[in-house]
């Protein structure tokens, strides 16, 4: 019940957009609707309780989409490893990013697998993703998606900033969109083509074998 007042029994949600300018200059601010086209709750009020969430926006926004690392290339993530956070301090117009490192990799709670960051983030910062620029891509990759803070890291008694934070990582996040059957959304293009290709490569084949059987149909009538 708690899980599904947080998403307001999956009716559409209002989400804000930015665009900037190759300088980090905030050029323009786009409000849409979306629609959550797949969700999954975790834990309970006892142990974690984080959730993922899909969102299709109804209007298309001209940005450019992060990349989500791959399962395999999540392999390459260390710890001390340079991150970046997003969040959206009270009073502020846009999101400010903030940077830290990977603190640890092996932070388990309620069986998913969350990735420990030391970034003081702002609020607003859950949700956003976990950013980490790849040497080998030359990218920035999503390699996780920040869910809640660390009590371990609070600054204060009452709470009130905290540098410790917990995200759910790239792998979980590739099998929560494959118990979805939309894991087509993060695949690269190349990846997805690859699976048709033996199907052409043997329609092909059966083509060239009927020619031959034609052709050699041909030259027995034309003997005869």
């Amino acid at each position: 019940e708690k899980s599904s007042r947080k998403v307001e029994q999956l009716l559409p949600v209002s989400v804000e957009t930015f665009r900037y300018d190759l300088h980090g200059r905030h050029l323009q601010t786009v409000t849409t609707s979306a629609d959550i086209v797949a969700y999954c709750a975790y834990g309970d009020q006892w142990s974690f309780e984080g959730d993922l969430a899909l969102l299709k926006l109804k209007a298309p926004v001209e940005i450019t989409a992060a990349a989500l690392i791959s399962e395999k290339n999540f392999e390459e993530v260390r710890a001390l490893d340079e991150v970046v956070m997003v969040g959206c301090p009270d009073s502020s117009e846009v999101p400010l990013p903030t940077t830290g490192h990977v603190a640890s990799l092996s932070e388990v709670r309620a069986g998913i697998g969350l990735m420990l960051s030391q970034v003081f983030g702002n609020p607003g910062s859950s949700g956003s993703a976990v950013y980490r620029f790849s040497p080998e891509r030359n990218q920035y990759e999503v390699i996780a998606v920040h869910s809640l803070t660390d009590g371990r890291g609070s600054l204060t008694s009452l709470g009130r900033g905290n540098f410790l934070r917990l995200s759910v990582q790239a792998p979980e996040i590739h099998k929560f969109l494959r118990s979805h059957q939309l894991l087509h959304l993060v695949q690269p293009k190349e990846a997805q083509g690859t699976k048709s290709a033996p199907k052409k490569a043997a329609k092909t084949a059966k083509t060239a074998s009927t020619g031959t059987k034609t052709a050699t149909k041909a030259k027995k009538k034309a003997t005869s």
